[in-house]
């Protein structure tokens, strides 16, 4: 089941937010130039394959008289032998994980006026440090250094003004500056080792306050560098969304005030080190995936009492959860496997307003006591049980509060459930 919902979350988060990637079509057959395979049409070439195992790699800017102007998609992924790569000025279109999983290499310089990296150019390159960028970058695609453990900085241009989400995830990255034609940062999920942003004070799009990277009128929180040496941290009120993964691998944070916040986006908090969490009145959505995975957090109660949203396995994993309400929600949000594998969880408070109850928490053996109001008409019939395998076995001591004559009770007395009547 956990590997599973990783997969989910992930999957669905990163499927709102990537571009279609670079692909390089062959135009005509494929011919061979030395090390190379190439199609060319129009004087143009595109490389579509190396064979040498040289450590250090300059590619031509032409094979047999026409120009290089593309590296195809994969060209030199999973490559153990090249170090060093420099790509010509011809160059003007990589496609994705040109350079992935390249082991050894070190170093990369693009000389050519490319204007976007490519998803996943240079994916799980552990060993690269060193990455020389021309002047004419705009984008930083998905995935585009994610896994590079050994790249602590880099210099983006003054032309960039996209950074996709994951482009640095589990990546070494220590300090990140972002120019003044940034206008679009979709995340910096899993920048574990990010302490410090800088900025460009011509930047007409962002604002830095004591480390925190905001929209520039501050409506919007945006990243929260992960070793920022803050284990308290309220968020100003002015601030109605926290962008997606803002706090995500925060292991320094442990309280957070979400103050006047409205919209948290996907994967915000996931694997981070607080230990519990109010939702204030005003929040009308989180997002799929929000709190998976933090470790310490250990209740999670919500002060809203209207409908709000809330996606998918927003606290599921949190090992050391034991106490969680489980809020009003609207109509069409989906709320499935909100606490799911959270083993520790004891206790729920179904918040009053709410019309119909569902499994919760997908089978935990320790959750053993539900509090229901009134207003529940609807009891998933799984509620109190566990599976293994397929055989459904009752939650051994699992007890329901509620008001007596409602759903509730009726629901105790028909599974043979203990029923505590509330006044």
């Amino acid at each position: 089941m956990k590997k599973v919902i990783s997969i989910i979350i992930t999957v669905t988060l990163l499927l709102s937010v990537l571009s279609v990637s670079v692909v390089v079509h062959a135009a005509t057959e494929e011919k061979i130039c030395g090390d190379y395979k190439y199609t060319a049409d129009g004087g143009k070439a595109v490389i579509t394959g190396y064979t040498g195992s040289e450590k250090e790699v300059i590619i031509p800017s032409d094979l047999d008289g026409n120009t290089v102007t593309a590296l195809g998609k994969g060209l030199f992924e999973s490559n153990k032998n090249i170090e060093k790569v420099t790509i010509p000025e011809s160059v003007d279109l990589v496609g994705a994980n040109a350079f992935a999983s390249c082991g050894n290499l070190k170093k990369i310089t693009i000389k050519s006026n490319l204007e976007v990296i490519p998803r996943g150019m240079c994916n799980d390159c552990p060993k690269l440090e060193e990455v020389n960028l021309p002047d004419s970058i705009v984008t930083v695609d998905t995935f585009a250094f994610d896994s590079c453990k050994s790249l602590k900085s880099i210099n983006l241009p003054e032309k960039t003004e996209v950074i996709k989400l994951n482009a640095f995830s589990d990546s070494g990255l220590e300090k990140l500056n972002i120019g003044k034609n940034v206008s679009v940062i979709k995340g910096l999920i899993g920048a574990k080792k990010l302490s410090k942003i800088t900025l460009d004070k011509n930047n007409k799009n962002f604002s830095i306050k004591n480390g925190i990277l905001y929209s520039k009128d501050k409506s919007k929180l945006v990243f929260v560098p992960s070793l920022l040496n803050r284990k308290i941290l309220t968020v100003p009120a002015t601030v109605k969304t926290i962008k997606s993964a803002a706090f995500s691998y925060n292991k320094k944070l442990e309280k957070v005030n979400l103050n006047k916040v409205r919209t948290i986006e996907g994967s915000n908090f996931r694997y981070c080190n607080i230990t519990k969490i109010v939702i204030p009145k005003t929040v009308k959505s989180i997002y799929e995936g929000c709190f998976f995975g933090c470790g310490k957090l250990k209740s999670v109660k919500f002060k809203r009492t209207k409908p709000m949203y809330i996606w998918n396995y927003c606290f599921s994993e949190c090992k050391k959860l034991k106490y969680a309400e489980y809020p009003l929600l609207k109509k069409d949000a989906c709320g499935d496997g909100i606490f799911d594998t959270c083993p520790a969880l004891k206790k729920i408070k179904v918040k009053s307003g709410v019309k119909s109850v569902p499994w919760l928490t997908y089978g935990n053996k320790t959750f053993k006591e539900v509090i229901i109001p009134k207003s529940v008409k609807k009891i998933d019939k799984n509620l109190g049980y566990h599976y293994s395998g397929k055989k459904k076995t009752a939650v051994k001591g699992f007890t329901i509060k509620g008001k007596k004559n409602s759903t509730a009770y009726r629901y105790a007395k028909k599974n043979k459930f203990k029923f505590i009547a509330l006044k």
